[in-house]
């Protein structure tokens, strides 16, 4: 009996250890390190350089200027951005949904990504410096949202 006990605990203890959790990481929880000189407003390079992955890293909001990220709101957003014209959406890794996403450019290069439930919604002027992709719709009131790409 004291054999089994201690082969279960073993095992217990093997398989627990194995087990990855999910926790959000801590780089996406900090203030983003952006430099303005290597920022890209140029529509052709960014419809190249948005497709992959991006998490979520931070949201201005236009209103009150607080600043909410994966740990002040206890979640990961993640876009996965696709050539076709498709953008899926997770949540703490976790696929909720696909939609699509097009570009405009009457007034300056915007994106507008959505899908038919409304899980998201994203919507604003968008550039790219270095490895963070800037979507910001705070000129019209809304958030200003920054992700940076998935390694």
């Amino acid at each position: 009996m004291i054999k089994q006990i201690s082969l279960f605990l073993i095992l217990a203890i093997g398989i627990s250890s194995g087990c990855k959790k999910e926790s959000i990481n801590q780089t996406f929880c900090g203030e983003p390190t952006i430099v303005e000189s290597t920022c890209t407003l140029d529509s052709n390079q960014i419809k190249a350089q948005i497709i992959g992955k991006w998490n979520w890293t931070q949201s201005i909001s236009s209103w009150t200027m607080q600043k909410t990220n994966p740990c002040t709101d206890s979640i990961n957003r993640q876009y996965e951005f696709q050539t076709s014209g498709t953008v899926k959406y997770s949540e703490n890794g976790t696929y909720k949904s696909t939609g699509t996403y097009s570009f405009e450019s009457s007034s300056g290069f915007k994106i507008r990504a959505n899908d038919t439930p409304s899980t998201f919604w994203l919507n604003g002027w968008v550039s790219i410096c270095d490895n963070y992709l800037i979507i910001d719709d705070s000129p019209v009131d809304g958030p200003k949202d920054i992700y940076v790409k998935a390694q």
